[in-house]
């Protein structure tokens, strides 16, 4: 796969603290207010706020901040001139509060790095002066990934960089956790390592000459993760009749159901199955609804006596795993194209996604799709199961996972072969990916295998 690019994704607390100084990275000095101006060459940057950044006491003109000076002052002055704005402002609901710091930290982002953009969560407790924020942990961790997915749109990334110097509260860590799960993703869209780095700057000193900016944590994602996905069903706690429609309901039902049978296919070596769940996600999952879901939480959140809460959590890991499908099925889709069966070679090209979940299943879908093709060398113009190309006389009704397993997903008594194509075999016909009853048939045989 091609090079991707640079992601940067800063945590932002409240930046009257901040002082103009100069930040040092492997040697290299840039003056700035954050310590992410080391990194004014990354693709694309990402502050990332809480909606109290906009509930502080703003400073007065010319008042010092946290270890800064009369000279030093000026990034607390820019902070203090777009906050103002909101000061001694009055919310209804925690939609416009939460409205409100997007737009503050979008102008801070503006003024402080090239071309930022900008992210705002709910915050937990009472970070700020005013108001009180009582929203499930998992809620705003879902919020941020999704921000974070949306805003990277159909780029790859390979390389993210996490910024946690500024922040405060619980968002440095919830900044860390979302770069990890969005890691999996651009892993997925790369199919080769993606690089993931968390940095933290020494803590400001006037009498220093630089702050220096710490590598704290490095990893090179090379593999995917699934086990925690395919475990326990990931829950959304609330009453959804106030949020969704019933046909919106019964279908981020349907999605999920979808999102999980598609990723059980890819962490067994069933490369044909996963073709077959891709197309099923296609035609009966709607990821959109994740985002409408969370949307509506936060414009329906109570608000009451300067508070906010909600009573609805969504787990991080059912949005995770609804977009991380989404993704999976993208690429799927790309190399395999029903045509009366799949193509022993769109199978072998499948076997490099597996790559990235354990390269011995490359390996071995790779070797089985290689004896099948050696034997239609033989058998020109075949037309028949794998079990008559082979001359086997078993009929077994019924899948085995040890012999799933051990063959690639290829059970010869369930696969149909005619011009060098490959289908799932019910005994009578082919199964068609496009049609809900074979899909439906098939899962029913495949699930004691997963």
């Amino acid at each position: 796969m091609g090079q991707g690019k640079s992601l940067l994704i800063t945590s932002i607390g409240n930046p009257q603290n901040y002082s103009f100084t100069t930040y040092s990275y492997r040697g290299e000095p840039k003056k700035g207010c954050v310590s992410s101006v080391v990194f004014d060459v990354v693709d694309k940057a990402i502050y990332v706020g809480l909606a109290s950044l906009i509930d502080v006491r703003t400073h007065t003109q010319g008042e010092k901040t946290c270890g800064s000076t009369q000279q030093t002052n000026e990034c607390a002055e820019k902070a203090r001139k777009i906050l103002e704005k909101y000061q001694g402002k009055s919310y209804g609901e925690y939609a416009e509060l939460h409205h409100d710091a997007e737009e503050a930290l979008e102008e801070y982002a503006e003024s402080t790095f090239r071309s930022a953009h900008s992210i705002v969560v709910p915050p937990l407790g009472k970070p700020g002066e005013k108001y009180t924020f009582r929203f499930p942990p998992n809620t705003a961790n879902t919020i941020l990934l999704l921000k974070l997915y949306r805003e990277c749109g159909e780029e790859t990334y390979t390389r993210i960089m996490v910024d946690l110097t500024h922040g405060v509260n619980f968002l440095p860590t919830l900044c860390l956790k979302a770069a990890q799960l969005l890691s999996q993703i651009m892993l997925v869209r790369s199919r080769s390592a993606v690089s993931l780095e968390a940095y933290n700057a020494d803590p400001y000193k006037p009498n220093i000459e630089k702050q220096e900016v710490n590598l704290v944590h490095s990893e090179a994602v090379e593999n995917l993760t699934l086990y925690n996905l395919l475990q326990e069903p990931k829950k959304i706690k609330g009453d959804l009749r106030s949020l969704l429609q019933d046909e919106e309901r019964e279908k981020l039902c349907a999605t999920y159901s979808a999102s999980k049978y598609l990723l059980k296919t890819l962490a067994h070596p069933y490369p044909l199955t996963l073709a077959y769940a891709a197309e099923r996600f296609k035609r009966k999952a709607d990821p959109k609804l994740v985002n409408v879901l969370v949307n509506q939480i936060l414009e329906k959140c109570e608000w009451s006596d300067n508070t906010a809460k909600t009573q609805y959590e969504v787990d991080e890991l059912y949005a995770f795993q609804i977009i991380f499908a989404y993704e999976v099925a993208k690429q799927v889709s790309k190399i395999a194209v029903w045509n009366n069966g799949y193509t022993l070679d769109t199978i072998e090209k499948l076997a490099e996604l597996y790559g990235i979940v354990a390269q011995p299943y490359t390996i071995l879908i790779k070797q089985e799709i290689s004896k099948i093709k050696e034997k239609l060398k033989t058998n020109q113009g075949f037309r028949g199961t794998l079990a008559e190309l082979y001359g086997h006389k078993d009929t077994p009704n019924q899948m085995d996972k040890r012999i799933m397993v051990a063959h690639a997903g290829f059970q010869m008594e369930f696969i149909h072969l005619e011009e060098g194509r490959a289908a799932y075999y019910d005994g009578e016909r082919r199964m068609d990916p496009r049609d809900e009853g074979d899909q439906e048939e098939l899962r029913s045989l495949l699930d004691p295998t997963f």
